[in-house]
């Protein structure tokens, strides 16, 4: 009986993995994606060969159903209908969204891509290849196949060329190619796929962009492209249009360069467009992106607490030491707590909108910051030196803090509570004097944001 059973599992279990093939990929991975996740190819073979087999993307940590709606589904440059053409299938305990691709691919009539987009931005994709998948028997020309090809040069040749000749460097924390001189490189072939990353959705003023397109001999010597770009760099405005460049030379993948543009504010895009070399006017969008460029701030308000070792004694009096000696007491006799308001100078630039970036010492996370203290004393404490960074929004704060203080003529280092007093009447004074300061500061804008929460929490 048991062995029975356990033949009936066996043969339960190659049924079902017969019948379907789990791709699984996490919400969390598309939703924010930076680039697009690229999924391993599949062959058409092997499901067109076996009655019932499907194909299915399995999304998982999804809260809601309605998480999904932004998201499309393509099969090679035709959106599907998730619900009814791909026999959707949703379970909220598991927190799982499931599609079909299995009748799709056995329909296909050449090699092609799948892909789920968001915003018309691709965030995940994987090859389907047709028939004999040889590299010699298949053509070039064709999506699928070219895209394979480009994907392999990009990774072993391409890359390497930009990074040996423009000294580019993946910047892992923006998602981003860039070179020393603050260029964003951006790789796109004549399909519209971006290979490595794609344009970032936010960028800052500093940066410039050249966007590379992968191509072949085949699709170049029968087409024009045309770039377009369009943005602004206050003061001046800057706009070109119908830069064009035809591939050429003998090897399969060609990259054209496309010039320079940038820097900009507020925001830009760019586009790609195909046209044949016989009819110049008949124009396919090969690719259309649309960048924001945060504000760039020289100058930002802070409030912090800080805690000087500018000594300010205050409430002084004069109590029995001893059954014959007298000391002084006060409040805040030593290092004392300050609530600031300051200024902060950023010589390079931030972007609130960003982390600070670079390593430890890099200079965009150093400030200059002057203030005083918060309340009544204000025009009595002056404060200033730097600011260092940590995260985006907050810094810690370093510096000398130059105040207006109690003092006790001839006593100006009393240990109160501890020294003798020996004066006949107590005498307090006001003098200017200097200290240092060290705590943490927290931009208005954060601070404010972070009130609305508390005011706003259930």
């Amino acid at each position: 009986m048991k062995t029975t059973n356990s033949l009936l599992s066996i043969l339960l279990f190659v049924a079902i993995a017969v019948k379907a093939q789990n791709r699984q990929i996490a919400f969390s991975e598309i939703n924010t994606a930076a680039t697009a996740k690229q999924g391993d190819p599949v062959n058409q073979n092997d499901y067109k060969g076996t009655p019932g087999k499907d194909l299915t993307i399995e999304i998982t940590g999804v809260n809601i159903e309605t998480d999904i709606d932004p998201f499309k589904f393509y099969a090679g440059s035709v959106e599907k209908d998730k619900v009814n053409i791909l026999s959707k299938v949703y379970d909220a305990p598991n927190k799982t969204y499931k599609v079909n691709f299995g009748a799709v691919i056995r329909g296909f009539t050449s090699s092609s891509t799948i892909e789920i987009k968001k915003n018309d931005k691709t965030v995940y994709s994987f090859d389907v290849r047709i028939g004999n998948n040889e590299t010699g028997s298949r053509s070039q020309c064709e999506q699928g196949s070219f895209q394979q090809d480009a994907q392999t040069e990009f990774d072993n040749r391409i890359l390497k060329k930009y990074k040996d000749d423009v000294e580019i460097v993946l910047k892992d924390k923006n998602n981003l190619y860039i070179d020393k001189n603050n260029t964003v490189h951006i790789f796109v072939d004549h399909y519209g796929k971006y290979y490595g990353y794609a344009p970032p959705t936010t960028a800052t003023e500093k940066y410039t962009y050249q966007v590379h397109l992968i191509t072949s001999d085949c699709l170049g010597k029968e087409n024009l492209y045309f770039f377009d770009y369009t943005g602004n760099y206050n003061p001046t405005f800057n706009i070109e249009k119908n830069a064009s460049a035809q591939s050429a030379g003998p090897v399969k993948i060609t990259v054209i360069d496309f010039a320079r543009i940038g820097p900009f504010t507020e925001k830009f895009n760019f586009s790609i467009k195909r046209a044949p070399i016989t009819n110049t006017s008949q124009l396919t969008e090969i690719v259309k992106a649309d960048v924001t460029v945060p504000k760039l701030y020289h100058v930002s308000i802070t409030t912090g607490l800080i805690a000087t070792t500018l000594r300010n004694p205050q409430n002084i009096e004069q109590v029995p030491l001893n059954a014959t000696q007298n000391t002084l007491i006060a409040d805040d006799p030593s290092i004392r707590g300050l609530i600031t308001v300051m200024a902060v100078f950023y010589p390079q630039g931030r972007s609130f909108l960003y982390p600070p970036h670079g390593q430890i010492f890099d200079p965009s996370r150093f400030g200059v910051v002057v203030g005083t203290q918060f309340g009544k004393d204000a025009d009595e404490n002056f404060l200033g030196g730097f600011s260092f960074d940590f995260a985006r929004g907050g810094a810690v704060i370093l510096g000398a803090h130059f105040g207006r203080r109690n003092v006790i003529p001839g006593h100006n280092n009393f240990d109160f509570g501890e020294d003798v007093f020996t004066e006949s009447t107590l005498n307090i004074k006001k003098e200017w004097n200097v200290g240092v300061f060290f705590g943490a500061s927290i931009d208005t804008r954060v601070a404010v944001e972070l009130l609305k929460t508390l005011f706003t929490a259930p």
